[in-house]
């Protein structure tokens, strides 16, 4: 088992976790199935906090997350779901599960500050060579 004050971070995750998998039709009953445990137990690891190390591996890979345990506010993305994700603040899965139309808006808010950050930095880049010259 967890130490009691991990148990908070678990419990934390947990909640946060699965109400991103409600998003994506998934239930503390599928989660229940995955460990092959009860749903009683899943409803524990949710108002305790407390998992054993094989069941908090298993939800997990499930949920596609895992409790940070060094910045409990953040969670530690598996790197085989997600390679290369960048942000620390922003889950993944919270973008995913976004309607289309809001993803495209997303994407082209990201693409604008990305060109506009380019065109700063290049602006910046030529400032120098010509004070330079």
């Amino acid at each position: 088992m967890l130490d009691i004050p991990d148990t908070e971070v678990v419990r934390a995750w947990l909640a946060t976790a699965l109400e991103i998998a409600a998003k994506k039709g998934q239930t503390p009953a599928d989660l229940a199935r995955h460990c092959k445990v009860t749903p009683q137990a899943v409803n524990g690891w949710i108002s305790k906090g407390r998992i054993t190390k094989k069941n908090l591996e298993l939800a997990s890979q499930f949920l596609g997350s895992s409790p940070s345990f060094s910045h409990p506010a953040h969670f530690v993305r598996e790197p085989s779901a997600v390679y290369g994700w960048p942000f620390k603040t922003v889950d993944l899965a919270e973008v995913t599960a976004l309607p289309p139309k809001l993803l495209s808006r997303l994407e082209k808010t990201l693409r604008d500050r990305l060109d506009e950050w380019a065109d700063d930095q290049s602006a910046a880049g030529s400032g120098k060579q010509r004070g330079r010259g």
